[in-house]
């Protein structure tokens, strides 16, 4: 780790520190029932800020999702049917891949027998 982000990794902890212990003292002093509704708030607030947040990590990690040649991937590439029950499997292999069940396998890889 480079040391700026040494140095704010540790800013951060302190910080996150320094702000519970004011809420806790916030509490503390308030009361009890005070506390309850304030704390009610903060959490709202705090989960209506993180719902676009996780939208917005979903649509980067789904942009992020590279092809084997750099292009998308068409619809359906790189799927098999699904098997019995339902089960639905997507395998990508760039070079060799063996499977244990029912002794699949694919390029050179696995066990010589």
């Amino acid at each position: 780790m480079t040391g700026w982000r040494r140095a704010l990794v540790w800013v951060s902890v302190v910080v996150g520190g320094l702000v519970l212990v004011g809420l806790g003292t916030l509490f503390v002093v308030l009361g009890l029932a005070r506390a309850d509704q304030l704390a009610s708030v903060i959490g709202a607030f705090v989960g209506l800020t993180g719902l676009p947040v996780a939208v917005y990590g979903v649509v980067l990690a789904r942009r992020a999702l590279p092809s084997q040649d750099g292009a998308p991937l068409a619809a359906g590439a790189g799927t098999a049917p699904p098997a019995a029950g339902g089960v639905h499997h997507q395998v990508r292999a760039g070079r060799d891949a063996y499977t244990a069940g029912r002794d699949q396998h694919f390029g050179e890889g696995g066990p010589k027998r």
